[in-house]
């Protein structure tokens, strides 16, 4: 079975793949990095399962594939009510990101509490993460598909799990998951692929 993974922001395609195949090795994972062209990675690898993590989440909550098994994880929404983050925060986040890339990333890792490494190079191309930013920054005009289901982490730094448990019938509250992604895998529903 091909899970796609559309990766959340800042963080390379290498290092979820290495997360999620240690947890679900029977399935074959690919994870694309968030960036404009995403739909059009979507279609060329026809996935069975499609799951977006963070800013891969926030993206997906926007775009319709109904034929796809989708899961999101931890979406970030530039909404009111929805993070805990502010539309200033983002806007300095993107300046700075121009400036000094490695540190604005770093810093980032550390306030989002996601237990990575400090980053000595980027991650991915500097042209994705601004355009990563500036598409949450304008995440408060789409549109949003809340009947996907929604995994939320409840002790996530980043997103108010209030905001999707009333607007978003399929979301659901992980216990100690925070923003970190290894705090889901083995909650999403098919573990039949995970380690045992």
């Amino acid at each position: 079975m091909k899970v796609l993974w559309i990766g959340g922001w800042a963080i390379a395609s290498s290092t979820i793949e290495a997360i999620v195949s240690k947890v679900l090795p029977k399935l074959n994972h690919l994870c694309i990095h968030p960036h404009e062209g995403y739909l059009e990675s979507i279609d060329n690898y026809n996935p069975d399962i499609l799951i977006g993590y963070s800013l891969g989440a926030t993206l997906l909550l926007d775009t319709s594939f109904t034929s796809l098994e989708q899961y999101l994880i931890a979406p970030f929404l530039n909404i009111e009510g929805a993070t805990q983050v502010n539309n200033t925060q983002l806007k300095y986040l993107l300046k700075w990101l121009k400036n000094d890339p490695i540190r604005a990333i770093n810093d980032f890792y550390k306030r989002s509490q996601l237990c990575l490494p400090e980053l000595k190079e980027l991650p991915y191309p500097l042209h994705d993460l601004i355009w990563g930013i500036e598409a949450l920054i304008k995440t408060k005009t789409i549109t949003i598909d809340f009947s996907k289901q929604i995994f939320l982490g409840n002790r996530d730094p980043l997103i108010n799990q209030n905001f999707f448990l009333k607007y978003g019938p399929n979301s659901v509250v992980c216990g100690d998951a925070d923003h970190n992604l290894k705090g889901y895998l083995k909650l999403l529903p098919f573990q039949q692929y995970a380690v045992q």
